[in-house]
């Protein structure tokens, strides 16, 4: 699967609810956008803020007389994290499943990365090798989302993924001349698959079964929340601006802040004209000056230093 583990979080983020209220949802919603941006290594979520690593992939197609084989490296997807999810609840909150019609919209994908491949036909081999670019503007899913909400071995019954998009446009170098060719045809095949239906029913049927083997049963997803909780000293309202400074700022603050605030504070004036560039040069010219016009200031400590040592 193409997405693989990318997917996966983001089908958690889309999965809006399985308590009894919206409230609950989007709490969930919060949490996910969170550990996409920032990432979580100890629950096998990578960073995606600006871009998440893809693993590599290799294809081979074999037509008889000729055949081809591909291998994709470098692989980086961008804007994963840059969702936006409106959800309705469908249930009652007193029933044994949740149910949930959800939208989740993107300004933008950008899928990059290296390729390599070899062409055979009879008795004539090509190797080619360059870079691409998938850029796919204002992907959008929208679907339904069933899952029980008894505990212990609650599963998600159902999940539906109508996938669509605006525009598709598809680059690729080191071609030659088949190559404005060949991106054409790519670009043609995903608008086909994503607005028919063929990608989004494929990624419905891998989310389902990543939730029901991974995250659901398995009280993963509740793992996830407790690292958000774990992790939300300063994060009242940070869920969108500041994930990826959730764990340095614990680090870097303590260090920058006191130092500029304290001396802000004590003497606003003093700051600018003293500590900035004439404490070691000026002092032998402005000190008669200084004398009569700050003798209350800590100006005047300075000279004080600066006469003895002449």
């Amino acid at each position: 699967m193409f997405a693989g583990k990318i997917i996966l979080l983001l089908g958690l983020a889309t999965f809006t609810s399985a308590g009894k209220d919206l409230d609950t949802g989007y709490e969930i919603l919060r949490c996910a956008n969170k550990a996409m941006r920032v990432g979580v290594p100890e629950l096998g979520v990578p960073p995606h803020d600006p871009y998440v690593a893809i693993r590599n992939l290799s294809w081979t197609g074999d037509i008889g007389v000729a055949s081809t084989s591909v291998d994709l490296n470098t692989l980086r997807w961008a804007g994963l994290s840059d969702w936006d999810i409106s959800a309705k609840q469908i249930n009652d909150d007193a029933d044994d499943e949740a149910v949930f019609d959800y939208t989740t919209y993107w300004p933008i994908f950008t899928i990059s990365g290296k390729y390599a491949a070899t062409v055979k036909e009879l008795f004539l081999t090509q190797h080619y090798k360059g870079d691409f670019k998938i850029v796919m503007e204002k992907p959008k899913w929208t679907g339904r989302i069933q899952a029980g909400k008894i505990q212990p071995n609650a599963t998600v019954d159902s999940f539906t993924v109508d996938w669509h998009v605006a525009d598709v446009d598809v680059s690729i170098t080191g071609l030659g001349l088949i190559g404005d060719a060949t991106a054409l045809a790519i670009q043609e095949g995903i608008e086909t698959a994503l607005n028919t239906g063929l990608i989004g029913n494929t990624v419905g049927d891998f989310l389902k079964m990543r939730f029901n083997t991974v995250w659901y049963p398995t009280g993963k997803l509740w793992v996830l929340m407790d690292w958000c909780n774990a992790n939300s000293s300063t994060s009242a309202v940070p869920s969108t601006v500041t994930p990826v400074t959730d764990a340095p700022s614990t680090a870097t603050p303590p260090s920058d802040a006191p130092v500029t605030d304290a001396p802000v504070t004590d003497a606003p004036v003093t700051d600018a004209p003293v500590t900035d560039a004439p404490s070691t040069a000026e002092p032998e010219t402005d000190a008669p000056v200084t004398d009569a016009s700050v003798t209350d200031a800590p100006v005047t400590d300075e000279a004080s230093t600066a006469a003895p040592s002449f």
